[in-house]
């Protein structure tokens, strides 16, 4: 009898499991900021999800990979986290129209997701565009008789290839010298041949850089430069000034156009391309004590003061 009461239960559990909805979620690499925005998505998701989540490992091929298998799977939505996981879905077939966002892209416009953000066709999302001008404003404010930044960056990453296009773009006087890389490994090398040359090191939202962001950071603080990024959860992983959007905003914000698509009944074309409504900025004290580096009083923005391994 016993048996057969958890034959019933277990039928009854996966019969549960299968009537909710499948939203799935693939980001090109494992680490804190992507995760971040991953956290944001699910803890703004009713019970009625299941996730189905895939890691593509670094590698686009990998990354080519889960798209084609998702989009051949009757999942409810497909969630792609970083550029690189977003521009895998633009020319593979979807047979079964399966809606896609995406999350944690930077230029979704200038790398070929979409043309127009407020009637996007074939997929919508939620992106980060750094905000070069404020930093460069923010930076020459705290880093006195600022004349040179060095930029650490893959260059096979379309979106850091815009924004280091942007910065030398909106520089005005500032000397840019950048430094690309294809592999994590690379990163203590950079950081040596650009210390000497540069009165800080600024970060794009990089993959390739942020999967080893503690190792720059620690190599930086040992030559006394500071590193100012546009990822405000990289202030807990040693980088002094991050100002821009929160992944976990990012995550909150698609967790809403995810709602707005299978409990609303929108269609894509319905759901603009958006920002975070909240620029953060976040400020890893123990690392401007170290580099004897102060924060002006007044600054419009949300503040938020980080330690040794937290904000």
């Amino acid at each position: 009898m016993k048996k057969i009461l958890l034959a019933i239960v277990t039928s009854l559990m996966v019969a549960g499991c299968h009537n909710k909805k499948q939203i799935a979620i693939t980001q090109i690499v494992n680490h804190p900021s992507l995760n971040e925005a991953k956290k944001g998505i699910i803890d703004h998701l009713d019970s009625q999800y299941e996730i189905i989540d895939q890691d593509a490992q670094g590698d686009i091929v990998i990354a080519q990979q889960i798209a084609k298998r998702l989009l051949s799977k009757k999942v409810a939505l497909v969630v792609a986290i970083s550029t690189p996981s977003a521009q895998t879905f633009k020319n593979i077939p979807n047979p079964n129209k399966t809606p896609i966002l995406f999350s944690s892209v930077t230029y979704p416009k200038e790398v070929g997701l979409v043309e127009n953000y407020g009637k996007p066709k074939g997929m919508s999302g939620v992106y980060d565009a750094p905000l070069i001008k404020e930093m460069l404003e923010l930076s020459k404010k705290v880093i006195k008789d600022l004349k040179t930044i060095g930029v650490i960056y893959n260059p096979s990453e379309s979106n850091s290839e815009q924004t280091v296009k942007e910065l030398k773009k909106q520089a005005q006087g500032i000397n840019i010298k950048s430094i690309g890389i294809s592999n994590p490994t690379d990163i203590i090398a950079a950081v040596k041949t650009l210390a000497s040359k540069v009165d800080m090191i600024y970060i794009p939202s990089d993959n390739t850089v942020w999967s080893a962001l503690e190792i720059l950071t620690e190599t930086a603080k040992n030559y006394g430069i500071p590193v100012i990024s546009s990822d405000p959860d990289s202030a807990k992983r040693g980088v002094s000034l991050a100002l821009g959007y929160a992944q976990y905003d990012l995550g909150t914000t698609v967790a809403k156009q995810i709602k707005a698509i299978l409990e609303e009944g929108k269609s894509i074309e319905d759901i603009p391309v958006q920002q975070p409504e909240e620029v953060r900025l976040y400020v890893n004290q123990p690392m401007l004590k170290k580099l004897n580096l102060t924060l002006p009083e007044k600054l419009p923005y949300s503040i938020r003061i980080c330690g040794a391994e937290k904000c």
